[in-house]
């Protein structure tokens, strides 16, 4: 099972997060999904026939703009932070 992170743009409300869950979970192949407002993150478990391009699709044509995350954008660079 393939995990992946998508960054999303536009999400402003929970309800709209709740909009954004439903549209992944119905995806054939998706496992698990978990959609932070605050962070503005979509992280998905899947298998084929999934992919990532299917999923950024789905976001995009739920309305939001979906792109996604950069490797290693989570970590904090050497000598970086308090």
């Amino acid at each position: 099972m393939a995990k992946g992170v998508i960054v999303i743009m536009g999400m402003r409300s929970n309800a709209w997060r709740e909009r954004v869950c439903s549209a992944l979970g119905g995806v054939t192949g998706v496992h698990e999904v978990n959609v932070s407002l605050l962070r503005a993150r979509a992280t998905i478990a899947f298998e084929a026939p999934c992919d990532m391009a299917a999923l950024v699709w789905t976001i995009v044509k739920a309305g939001y703009g979906a792109a996604l995350e950069a490797p290693g954008a989570d970590e904090v660079a050497p000598g970086a932070g308090a």
